[in-house]
This record gives C-alpha cells, structure tokens and sequence, in this order.
C-alpha cells in the first residue's frame, strides 16, 4: 500500500493542518506576570509542556526522514536514467 502523502500539494497539506489545529490549552493561566527566568523553568518542567515538546520533535524527526527518503528515491531515479543498463555476462 502506498502513501498518499507525497501526491498533497503543499496547499492542501496546508489547509488540512490548519482546519484541524486546535488553540493551545494545556492550562488556564496567564504567564505575562513571569520573569524570563521562571517561564524557562515552567516551559521546561511542566508534563504538559513537555509533551508538546515532545510531539514537536518527533513530528520535526518524521519529517526529516519522509524528506530525506522522498530525496534518495528521486536521486536514484535521476541516476538509473542517466546512465545506460550494462548488460549482463
């Protein structure tokens, strides 16, 4: 079974995301009252913070590895056509 994901255009990638992203909501409160100091500290201790780092990074990792095979497979492509199939012996 193949991937749908490489045959979206970047535009309907796009809107999918953006019809299906939600405001942030992890809790009700205010952090404008925080030094820079103590909001590092919250952003980086808090579980709910975590996780969404958490989900950001292993989303940014699939991304990368889509990428670089989507790169591979068209870079072999480009080579196996440019060069002339040796005949066998």
């Amino acid at each position: 079974m193949r991937c749908l994901l490489p045959k979206l255009s970047a535009g309907v990638a796009a809107g999918l995301v953006a019809a299906s992203s939600t405001p942030a909501s992890a809790h009700v409160g205010d952090h404008s009252h925080m030094t820079f100091a103590t909001l590092a500290e919250h952003l980086l201790t808090a579980l709910d913070h975590r996780f969404a780092i958490a989900a950001v990074v292993l989303l940014a990792g699939f991304a990368a590895v889509v990428t670089a095979m989507t790169r591979r497979k068209a870079q072999a492509r480009a080579t196996a056509a440019r060069s002339p199939e040796t005949p066998a012996t």
